[in-house]
């Protein structure tokens, strides 16, 4: 295994393949492939009109691309597994068990071919990033990363990401650190004002990082005590541990810098980063992580089904879901505030939805939110013509409901979670 030398760091392959697949199982979140290590590894030129996210895209819908069989060959053929196994699961967004439904194999037979597959991809992109800066490349034997720090990798990459409070992440901090601290003699001084945004991840996993910054600055602690900031900078989240001596934080400190490469490497499967910065009073540690807005969607269907189908779709796009069965359990959510987008289906029993679609249009508290409708009819042009935003045919797709949210939320205007009924 070898290493490449970027910007002053050294990537391995390893760490370069889970990046590769982070970045799939992220191809339809806009905010994390934004941010995303693997896009500053391979982006070198960039399309005014494209954003970061839709170029990384791209390049993996590329690489995806270069695994499909030559078209002489039947499509039931064995070898257009490994690209079929690969396209249903990222780009079709299916999950293990449909891909193999979808396909006729065994999940042992998915897992060898996804395998192969992924293998493939990587060595594609791991080759684009080579040739891209050839006089950059070096040749080193590769330092392994340890079991603990490759287990919380995985862990990270397999767990479903939701919004998580940064007040509640420094909560959770403080009750479980807070009894080392007072055995140390240490305080800890928090500064974090009241409105910062979430951020997405799981919840235990990104109380861990803050946990191992905090036990690795104990150990080098200037005087008696630790400064915990928390600020918005561009977008980002920073997390900054001061009142630490960085001259101690050394590689026989194997403690401390065991915790901080674990870290950095937790950190960057969210996107995010850890950097070391000297100042006046010695030094801090400090952590990034993209900010995100919790965009509220609404879904009115009285199919307990789709709703559940829906739930499942979402679950871990960083969205906040009320389901209601009927107008009335709407009305309900709606006295309380106002969602950022709605799902209405227009075919239920006792009730008209072009009906509850011309009362949203009408209402001022409702009249900007957007509206899709997700029905078994197909009458897009009455749907528009009554101020829906977009119409969704079911079945629906995961790709095609994803896509028509994150379209329509620019519409809603606020980028934030529910607005208080009446705002």
């Amino acid at each position: 295994m070898w290493q490449r030398r970027r910007c002053g760091q050294v990537i391995s392959r390893d760490l370069f393949a889970r990046y590769v697949k982070d970045a799939l199982c992220n191809y339809y979140d806009p905010v994390q492939l934004q941010t995303h290590p693997l896009a500053r590894l391979l982006l070198t030129d960039q399309p005014i009109a494209l954003t970061t996210g839709q170029c990384l895209r791209e390049i993996l819908r590329e690489a995806l691309e270069a695994l499909k069989p030559n078209g002489s060959l039947p499509f039931g053929r064995p070898e257009w597994l490994g690209y079929r196994a690969m396209w249903l699961r990222y780009v079709e967004c299916l999950d293990q068990g449909e891909t193999c439904r979808e396909l006729g194999v065994s999940r042992a037979s998915f897992y060898r071919h996804h395998r192969d597959a992924f293998e493939a991809i990587t060595s594609i992109l791991w080759e684009r990033f080579i040739r891209q800066r050839p006089a950059d490349a070096i040749g080193v034997p590769e330092e392994r990363s340890s079991p603990a720090a490759d287990e919380a990798v995985r862990l990270a990459q397999a767990a479903r990401r939701t919004p998580v409070s940064m007040a509640d992440i420094v909560e959770g901090v403080q009750r479980t650190i807070g009894p080392l601290m007072a055995r140390r003699g240490i305080a800890l001084h928090i500064d974090a004002p009241g409105d910062l945004p979430a951020i997405v991840g799981d919840p235990a996993l990104l109380r861990q990082v803050v946990l191992n910054v905090l036990t690795a600055a104990i150990e080098c602690v200037a005087r008696d005590a630790l400064f915990l900031s928390l600020e918005l900078n561009d977008g980002s989240a920073l997390w900054r541990i001061s009142g630490i001596d960085l001259s101690r934080l050394t590689p026989a400190a194997a403690a401390g810098t065991a915790d901080l490469a674990m870290s950095r490497e937790l950190l960057s499967v969210y996107g995010g980063r850890l950097s070391l910065e000297r100042d006046a009073g010695g030094g801090s540690i400090v952590l990034t992580l993209p900010a995100c807005t919790v965009s509220t969607v609404m879904v009115i269907d009285d199919d307990a089904d789709t709703i559940a189908l829906f739930q499942r779709y979402l679950d871990g796009e960083g969205f906040r879901l009320w389901t209601a069965q009927s107008g009335e359990e709407a009305g309900a959510f709606l006295a309380t505030g106002i969602p950022d987008v709605v799902l209405l289906d227009v075919l239920m029993p006792r009730e008209d939805g072009w009906d509850i679609l011309q009362q949203l249009r009408t209402s001022p508290a409702t009249a900007d939110t957007p509206v899709i409708i997700c029905s078994v009819l197909s009458q897009p042009q009455l749907a528009l013509s009554l101020g829906a935003s977009a119409v969704l045919q079911k079945p629906v797709s995961r790709e095609a409901l994803v896509m028509a949210i994150r379209q329509a939320l620019p519409a809603a205007g606020s980028g934030a979670t529910a607005r208080p009924a009446g705002s």
